[in-house]
């Protein structure tokens, strides 16, 4: 006897800055919720407070937010703080990979570890649906700087990478999402 297993579905929302993509990624979470009702939603923010400018940003984030969204903040180890949630048929926002990726940078956490672990984790997850949201930065200039083309390089791939196993992936350019994958 076989048992079909159900993995649960990725989605990828990529966009600029300030495109709306924070706030399409939350209404994919809310139509998700009204085809599961009953599934527990968490936001898992990876974004630090390292200035007034982004305190004011992720306070509107917060405010934005549904109070029954449960909020976890990381900044490194994503997929274990998503594998330490006890339920299954959960729905689990990720802002932002390249938050998180920068984040990696400046803590010298090794980047081909962690991408690789969230990949696999995104491959194989069966106990949630994932919404994952990202910057586009390969539609911007090519800096002068070195450290920011190396970091432009590695969100690219990471972009490329968690697109190829999501499976669906909305580009959002001013507040409108389209579907691409």
């Amino acid at each position: 006897m076989s048992i079909n297993v159900i993995i649960m579905p990725n989605y990828l929302v990529i966009g600029g800055i300030s495109s709306g993509k924070s706030s399409f990624a939350e209404q994919i979470v809310k139509d998700v919720c009204k085809v599961n009702k009953n599934s527990k939603i968490y936001y898992l923010a990876t974004a630090p407070i390292t200035d007034d400018e982004m305190y004011e940003k992720i306070k509107i984030h917060q405010d934005r937010r549904p109070k029954d969204w449960t909020t976890i903040e990381e900044q490194i180890d994503i997929v274990s703080r998503i594998m330490e949630i006890e339920e299954s048929n959960i729905i689990v926002l990720i802002e932002c990979l390249t938050t998180w990726l920068s984040n990696l940078i400046f803590h010298k956490a090794d980047l081909d570890y962690n991408t690789e672990k969230l990949i696999n984790f995104l491959a194989t997850n069966t106990d949630a649906t994932i919404i994952l949201v990202t910057n586009d930065l390969g539609e911007s200039v090519i800096s002068a700087n070195k450290e920011t083309r190396e970091f432009q390089k590695h969100n690219g791939k990471l972009n490329q990478d968690t697109a190829k196993i999501c499976d669906s992936v909305y580009k959002v350019t001013a507040g409108i999402g389209i579907r691409i994958k």
